[in-house]
């Protein structure tokens, strides 16, 4: 029985949730999949590149997403986020950045509900923009260098 099944078979039993591990562990094969068959490429993006308001707009939203992700930290972790003062400051935004994910996908699963149709469904809303931060991702790394 593979992963997938075996998670489908648990959010359509009884239970409101699955085990964490079998969900993270076939999200990844997913993605790993998704790589492996082309799936997860895109033409680059070149407008950061030759436009320098764009570029400054990304960076703004990006340390406007970081901010966010601190203050969740900040809020819900509260002796973690102490700990992270101790860390450089790139170090420190990854990890309220991860912080805030699990926090997020935390509160998806831990969610009450009546049915499992709404778990099912955010967790593949979730599973959908974490595949396409990654596509992203792999797109920006991929992307023919040009040389001088």
């Amino acid at each position: 029985m593979t992963v997938e099944s075996r998670l489908d078979q648990l959010l359509d039993s009884t239970q409101a949730y699955a085990p964490v591990e079998d969900a993270m562990a076939a999200d990844r094969r997913k993605a790993l999949a998704d790589v492996r068959n082309g799936h997860a490429f895109l033409p680059p993006h070149e407008q950061l590149g030759l436009d320098p308001y764009a570029q400054a707009r990304h960076d703004q939203m990006l340390e406007e997403s970081y901010e966010q992700c601190r203050k969740i930290t900040a809020h819900y972790a509260k002796t973690f986020y102490f700990g992270t003062e101790f860390f450089d400051e790139p170090k420190r935004k990854a990890v309220w950045a991860v912080y805030a994910w699990c926090r997020r996908t935390d509160d998806i699963v831990d969610k009450p509900r009546k049915d499992t149709t709404s778990l099912r469904d955010e967790l593949a809303d979730w599973t959908e923009r974490l595949r396409l931060i990654w596509q992203v991702h792999l797109d920006a790394t991929s992307a023919p260098q040009q040389m001088d």
